[in-house]
């Protein structure tokens, strides 16, 4: 099953899902490892050292989730910035006669790309364990 606006398919199943009480708002793409995880809590009574390694991959998947859809995010909104920023350059650059105020107009916008880029170098950063 596809979710719609993400990369990641569906592995449990809607009717695994309800047979395992997950609650609708767990029901996402890493909702087939919430289920082994719920009932090792169970099997363990809710002791907060036990199942460690299924609580560690449970929250892996969501970080990774939550990761890839806020860097498609990020990704999209640093395009339309720069598309937007070298527009609007151009623009004063044809229409001021002042090369020098729409040199620095281009420089300034230089220090703000910079400063996304470096937004999405720490998100690249973050998640590059997703996809090791």
């Amino acid at each position: 099953m596809e979710v719609e606006g993400s990369s990641k398919t569906m592995i449990a199943t809607q009717a695994e899902m309800v047979e395992a009480r997950v609650p609708i708002s767990y029901r996402d793409q890493c909702a087939h490892l919430l289920i082994p995880l719920n009932k090792c809590r169970q099997a363990e009574f809710y002791l907060p050292w036990k199942c460690e390694n299924e609580r560690h991959v449970y929250e892996k998947c969501e970080v990774c989730l939550i990761t890839n859809n806020s860097f498609e995010v990020v990704l999209a909104f640093c395009c339309w910035v720069i598309v937007l920023g070298l527009l609007i350059d151009r623009w004063l650059l044809h229409i001021m006669f002042d090369y020098d105020v729409a040199l620095m107009n281009f420089l300034s916008f230089g220090i703000k790309g910079s400063a996304l880029l470096k937004i999405l170098i720490s998100i690249l950063r973050t998640a590059s364990f997703c996809f090791a």
